[in-house]
C-alpha cells in the first residue's frame, strides 16, 4: 500500500468511526464502535509503516490519530511532535493544527509559536491559518486585541474560499463594532452560501428595535427560513415565530398561527425541558383567552 493509499485508508476509516458514533441511538451501537475501532487500528499501523516516506501529509495524519485519539491513545506531544515534522516541511493543514494544538485548550502551550504557525498557514493562502488569526485578534489571544484587524483576517478567509468565514465577519460588525448597517449585507451574502446560523442573525438584528436595521417583516421572513431550513428544530426561531404572530409585529395577529408553533416547539424538545414548560404555558394562556 503506497503512502497516499495509507492516508486514504484512515481517513475513510476515521469517517466510518465518526459514523458510528453519531448513530448512537441504534442498539448495536457498542459493536459497530469496537468494530469501526479496530479497522482504525490497522489503518494507523500502515500510516507509521509508510512514516518513513517523507510525505508530509503521512505526518500530518499521524498527527491527527494522535489529537483525536482514533487509531492509537490520545498524545498531544506525540500530535505536536507529527505536527510540526509536517509544518516544517512546508505542509499546509500542518501548521494550523500545529497552531491549534500549541492555542487550545487553555491554558496555552505557546501562544506566540500558536500565532507564528497561524501565519505561517495563511501566508501559503490556508483559509484555516486566516481564521484563527481572526479569532486571535478578535479575543486578544497572543496578539494584541484589535477588531479591525479581526475583520481583515475573516475577510482574506472568505476571499480564499471559506465561506463560513462571511459569518465571523457579520458578527464582528453586528456584536463587536456596533455597525449592524455593515453586519447585513455579510449575512446576507452567507445566507446566499446557505451558511444557516445567517438566518437567526439576520432575524435577530430586523428585530431588534433599538437598531437602525430595524423590520419586523423581514425578522419574520428569516425566523420563518431558520424553524424551516432545520425542519422545526431551531426553538428560537419557532418561539419567535409565535411571538410575533401574537403580537402583530412583522406578520398578522393570528392566534392560531402562534399556537402551530407552539406546538412545532413540543414536537422537538425533552419532555422535562424549559422549553417545553414554556410552550406548555404560552399554549394554556391562548386556550384561557379563547374561552
Amino acid at each position: 500500500m503506497d503512502e497516499q493509499s495509507s492516508i486514504d485508508a484512515y481517513l475513510a476509516a476515521f469517517r466510518g468511526y465518526q459514523e458510528v458514533l453519531d448513530d448512537y441511538e441504534d442498539p448495536a451501537f457498542q459493536k459497530q464502535l469496537r468494530a469501526q475501532g479496530a479497522v482504525l487500528e490497522v489503518c494507523f499501523q500502515r500510516l507509521l509503516q509508510a512514516a518513513e516516506s517523507q510525505q508530509p501529509a503521512v505526518w500530518h495524519a499521524i498527527g491527527t490519530a494522535y489529537n483525536t485519539g482514533r487509531g492509537t491513545k490520545h498524545d498531544r506531544t506525540e500530535a505536536i511532535c507529527w505536527f510540526r515534522r509536517a509544518a516544517e516541511a512546508g505542509f499546509a493543514p500542518a501548521m494550523l493544527n500545529l497552531g491549534l494544538c500549541l492555542h487550545l485548550p487553555a491554558p496555552a502551550v505557546n501562544q506566540a509559536e500558536a500565532i507564528h504557525w497561524f501565519r505561517k498557514a495563511a501566508e501559503r493562502g490556508y483559509a484555516g491559518g486566516m481564521v484563527w488569526l481572526g479569532f486571535a485578534y478578535r479575543e486578544g489571544s497572543g496578539v494584541p486585541c484589535d477588531y479591525n484587524e479581526a475583520v481583515q483576517w475573516f475577510i482574506k478567509a472568505v476571499e480564499a474560499g471559506d465561506s463560513h468565514s462571511m459569518i465571523h465577519v457579520g458578527r464582528m460588525y453586528a456584536h463587536y463594532l456596533s455597525s449592524p448597517v455593515q453586519a447585513v449585507p455579510w449575512f446576507l451574502r452567507a445566507a446566499q452560501a446557505v451558511q444557516a446560523e445567517s438566518f437567526l442573525e439576520l432575524a435577530r438584528l430586523y428585530e431588534n428595535r433599538q437598531l437602525e436595521v430595524y423590520n419586523p417583516a423581514e425578522a419574520h421572513k428569516w425566523f420563518r427560513v431558520a424553524a424551516e431550513y432545520s425542519e422545526g428544530r431551531s426553538t428560537s426561531a419557532l418561539f419567535a415565530l409565535a411571538r410575533q404572530h401574537l403580537d402583530g409585529l412583522g406578520a398578522p395577529c393570528d392566534v392560531e398561527a402562534a399556537r402551530f408553533w407552539l406546538r412545532r416547539v413540543l414536537l422537538v424538545v425533552p419532555e422535562k425541558s424549559s422549553s417545553r414548560r414554556e410552550a406548555t404555558k404560552m399554549l394554556k394562556n391562548l386556550e384561557g383567552q379563547l374561552l
